[in-house]
C-alpha cells in the first residue's frame, strides 16, 4: 500500500467540501444500454478497472497536518443493481436519480469516491450510471475508463473462464499513478517533465477566491453551427495562424466585454496537457487548466483580441509563468474587488473523437442526455466539434445570477460576432 500527496487543487476542494457540506464537485454520466446485458460480466469489467488504478482505490486520509491518498489492499466493491421492472415508470426514476447524483456529495474521508449504478428496466433495456468525485477525476478520464470496461467487458464476455483478477493483465499494461501526479503546488508535473518536453501547463488561482459551490441552480441553451460556418471560422483562423479553439475563445471574450462592467476578466480555459499516445493508460484529475486573464483594452479590435489569446495559450507551454501570483496581486490591489469573488466564466473546446461511449457485445448504447438545472460556473461555453454533423455550442449558466432574457441577447451577440468574422475577406 502507498500514499501520494494531495496536489494544491485537490487539497483546496477538499477543504472547500469540508466548510460546505453541500458543495458537489461531480462529474455523472450515463448510458441506455438495449440488449440481453450480462451483468456478472459488466460487474466484473468495472471491478477490474478500479483495482488497476491506484487513484480509484484509495482514501484520502490526514497525516501530520497532511492530506494523502492511502491506497487500499483489496477494496470491496459491488455494483448496485436497482431491479425498477416492476414499475411503470421505471426510466424516469432512472432520469431522476441521474439528476440527483449531480447535487448528492460524496463522503470525502470514506472510500469509494465514485458511485456506479445499474437500473434494470426490462429484460431487454438498462441504464448505467456513473458519478466520479473531481477530486480523483476529471471528464477526459472517462475516455480511458469506458475504452478499457469495454475491453474487459467483451473479453469475458467471448471468454467466460477468464477471471476478473487477469483482465488487466489481459488487456492493458501495467501503470504507476505517481509517473504524472503534480506532487507540489507549484504545479510542476513529473509526468510532464518525463512526456511533454518539461512543458508547464498548469496556472491555478486558489480557490479560497472562488465560490465553493459547483452545482448552482442552472439552465443551458444549445445552438448548432452548420459544417459551412465551421470551415469558413476554420480557414480564417488557419489565416490568422490561430486554432478554431483560440477563435472561439475570442469571440467569447469580447462577448463578455460587452456584457459585464469590469476593465478585465479571467476565463477558465481546459487547456489539455495530455498526449494521448502517453497519457491515455491514467485516471485521475490532471492540472489542466489555465486561467485566461483578458484586460478590456485588448478588446478594441477582435484581431489584437485574437492574437492576445494565441499568446496567452502558447505561453502556457512554453513557459512557466507565475500567473496564480499576478492575478491574486491584481485582485487585492483592485479597489472594491478585495472582498468579491472572482465571477466564474469558463470556456471548454472538444473535438469529438475521444472515447465518450461504450461498445458493449451485443448491446446497443447510446449516452443518456438530462438537463439537471445545474451550472457548474457562472456562465461557461463548452464547444464540440464534430467532423460530421458541426459544431454544437452549449452555454450553462447560473439562474441565480441571469436570466432567460439577458442570455438571449448575449448568444445573439455572440453568434453575431461570429458572422462578422466570417464574413471578412481575406482574399484582397
Amino acid at each position: 500500500m502507498g500514499q501520494i500527496p494531495l496536489n494544491y487543487l485537490q487539497a483546496n476542494i477538499y477543504l472547500q467540501e469540508q466548510k460546505n457540506p453541500n458543495a458537489a464537485y461531480n462529474l455523472p454520466r450515463g448510458f441506455v444500454l438495449l440488449g440481453e446485458l450480462n451483468i456478472e460480466v459488466l460487474e466484473g469489467a468495472i471491478r477490474s478497472v478500479i483495482h488497476k488504478h491506484f487513484i480509484l482505490k484509495s482514501k484520502i486520509i490526514a497525516n501530520g497536518g497532511n492530506l494523502f491518498f492511502q491506497q487500499l489492499e483489496s477494496p470491496f466493491w459491488r455494483l448496485l443493481v436497482i431491479d425498477a421492472k416492476q414499475f411503470f415508470n421505471a426510466e424516469q426514476l432512472a432520469i431522476e436519480r441521474f439528476k440527483q447524483e449531480e447535487k448528492v456529495p460524496f463522503d470525502l474521508n470514506s472510500w469509494p469516491l465514485f458511485r456506479i449504478c445499474l437500473f434494470k428496466i426490462n429484460k431487454m433495456k438498462s441504464i448505467l450510471l456513473f458519478n466520479f468525485h473531481h477530486i480523483i477525476f476529471d471528464m477526459n478520464s472517462y475516455s480511458l475508463v469506458f475504452s478499457e470496461i469495454e475491453k474487459n467487458y467483451n473479453l469475458k464476455f467471448k471468454n467466460k473462464h477468464i477471471l476478473c483478477e487477469q483482465l488487466s493483465s489481459e488487456t492493458n499494461k501495467p501503470t504507476s499513478f505517481p509517473d504524472y501526479f503534480p506532487r507540489n503546488g507549484t504545479g510542476v508535473c513529473s509526468y510532464s517533465e518525463k512526456y511533454c518536453n518539461n512543458l508547464r501547463p498548469v496556472n491555478w488561482i486558489g480557490l479560497d477566491s472562488l465560490r465553493a459551490v459547483w452545482n448552482f441552480q442552472g439552465a443551458e441553451v444549445k445552438i448548432i453551427v452548420n459544417r459551412d460556418i465551421r470551415e469558413k471560422l476554420k480557414y480564417i483562423s488557419g489565416k490568422m495562424k490561430v486554432t478554431l479553439s483560440m477563435t472561439l475563445l475570442a469571440l467569447y471574450v469580447s462577448t463578455l466585454f460587452d456584457y459585464i462592467k469590469d476593465n478585465f476578466l479571467y476565463v477558465f480555459m481546459q487547456v489539455s496537457n495530455r498526449e494521448e499516445t502517453n497519457s491515455h493508460q491514467r485516471v485521475g484529475l490532471y492540472l489542466n487548466s489555465l486561467i485566461c486573464y483578458m484586460e478590456r483594452r485588448y478588446n478594441g479590435e477582435l484581431f489584437t483580441l485574437l492574437q492576445k489569446v494565441r499568446q496567452i495559450v502558447l505561453q502556457a507551454y512554453d513557459k512557466y509563468h507565475p500567473l496564480m501570483e499576478n492575478v491574486i496581486a491584481r485582485k487585492a490591489n483592485s479597489v472594491g474587488y478585495t472582498n468579491r469573488p472572482i465571477p466564474q466564466f469558463c470556456f471548454d473546446y472538444y473535438e469529438m473523437t475521444s472515447k465518450s461511449n461504450l461498445s458493449l457485445q451485443e448491446i446497443l448504447t447510446r449516452p443518456l442526455y438530462v438537463d439537471t438545472f445545474t451550472a457548474k460556473r457562472d456562465l461557461s461555453l463548452s464547444v464540440r466539434n464534430d467532423p460530421q454533423s458541426g459544431v454544437t455550442l452549449r452555454f450553462e449558466y447560473s439562474t441565480q445570477i441571469l436570466n432567460s432574457a439577458y442570455m438571449k441577447k448575449f448568444i445573439d451577440t455572440f453568434l453575431e460576432k461570429i458572422n462578422t468574422f466570417t464574413a471578412c475577406d481575406f482574399n484582397t
